[in-house]
């Protein structure tokens, strides 16, 4: 019975293989172009560590910096402003008592 079936579809049993093969070969290309990084992590776990760095989280993300960066970078530009007109007051009073 088993003989008769495989007699009667060798070319179906024969093309379904030959088809697998091929799928299998061709996810392996894929696996192997996308391939690990040195650290062994796959395509999927790099976009994951690339995605958390993009968003604002818990302060550790490049987001996040930035905004600490831009922060500070706003209260130094307001001493700079407080310290320019408190230099230009000294300057006039110089200027005035060397008169």
């Amino acid at each position: 019975m088993l003989m008769d079936f495989l007699t009667e579809n060798w070319a179906f049993i024969f093309c379904m293989i030959t088809i697998l093969a091929f799928v299998y070969r061709t996810t392996s290309k894929i696996d192997n172009l996308i391939g690990r990084d040195i650290k062994g992590r796959n395509i999927l776990q790099r976009l994951d560590r690339i995605e958390y760095q993009l968003w604002p989280n818990e302060g550790q993300s490049l987001a996040d910096k930035v905004n600490r960066l831009e922060s500070c970078q706003s209260q130094m530009r307001i001493q700079i402003a407080e310290m320019s007109t408190k230099t230009d007051f000294i300057y006039e009073e110089v200027k005035a008592n060397k008169k």
